[in-house]
């Protein structure tokens, strides 16, 4: 064996000691509850609560303003899904201002609002029936 080895073997040998000893602070006399080791662990408990509810609040305001789109935007949306034109688009939103709808795009989900305006209008029932036409209704 090399001079270097037997250095490296008596290193380790040595150190057993150590090794053996490291787990001694953990238990037996030892073992003491000190101030600071509750006080330490109440802080990183307390803050790793606020970190947890507060990256849960912002992920939830950020999901909430993501997911919000404007009601003019969804109405011009399904307008162009519909691929209606500019007179039929007027006709909808008379509609909509008629029953005091908020949301303009609600058009597009009750058709009872058609009824009324098919009486007015003529060029609204065939509006009605280009866009429930899948309930059976012409």
């Amino acid at each position: 064996m090399s001079a270097a080895t037997l250095l490296g073997v008596a290193g380790l040998l040595a150190q057993r000691d150590n090794w053996s000893r490291l787990g001694d602070r953990f238990s037996g006399h030892h073992l003491r509850l000190q101030t600071e080791d509750i006080v330490g662990g109440v802080v990183l408990l307390v803050a790793g609560l606020l970190l947890y509810f507060g990256l849960n609040y912002a992920w939830s305001v950020s999901k909430r303003l993501s997911s919000k789109e404007p009601p003019r935007d969804v109405f011009r949306r399904l307008v162009q899904a519909h691929r209606l034109t500019r007179a039929e688009e007027r006709v909808l939103r008379e509609i909509a201002e008629q029953a005091g709808l908020k949301k303009p795009a609600e058009v597009f989900v009750r058709p009872e609002l058609f009824t009324e305006a098919a009486r007015r209008r003529p060029q609204t029932e065939r509006l009605a029936g280009q866009l429930f036409a899948h309930q059976g209704r012409s």
